[in-house]
Formats: C-alpha cells, structure tokens, sequence
C-alpha cells in the first residue's frame, strides 16, 4: 500500500510580484517532482495544496529549500517529512 501525503503551502509575503514567482517556481517544481498540485487564491494569497508520496516531497523540499526566507524553516520542513 503506497502511502500519500497532503500539506498547502501558503505564499502570504508583502510584496506581491516576488509572491507570486515565488509561487509558479514553487508550483513547476512541484510538478517535475511528481506532486499533484492544486492552487487557488485566497483574498490575493495564493495557495497550493500539494498531494504525493513521500520521496516527491522530499524532492520538493530539498529543490524549495533556499526559496525560503528563513533556512531554519526550510531545514525544519525536511526534518519533519522524514520523520512523519
């Protein structure tokens, strides 16, 4: 049995041209990793909710990593997904 994971990443920076490349960048990556993607805007806040196996995730994170603002929390997301 193939176990898949469901999270939404969430891009609510202040400036909104960096917003939303951060966004398509985040979604094409997502997509050549193997996640099934599905978006959608929130009061102008861009939401992607992603769904995969765990490596398409680890992959995601790892090619998202220096996307983040703050490395910490990109660290973090890593760390969480290869121990959930």
């Amino acid at each position: 049995m193939v176990k898949y994971y469901r999270t939404i990443d969430i891009f609510d920076e202040d400036n909104f041209e960096r917003r939303m490349k951060h966004f398509y960048s985040c979604h094409r990556q997502a997509v050549e990793c193997g996640l099934e993607c599905k978006y959608s805007m929130k009061e102008h806040i861009p939401e992607l909710e992603l769904k995969g196996r765990k490596i398409a995730f680890l992959k995601y994170y790892c090619k998202t990593l220096f996307e983040c603002d703050d490395l910490k929390l990109g660290f973090n997301r890593i760390i969480f997904f290869l121990f959930a």
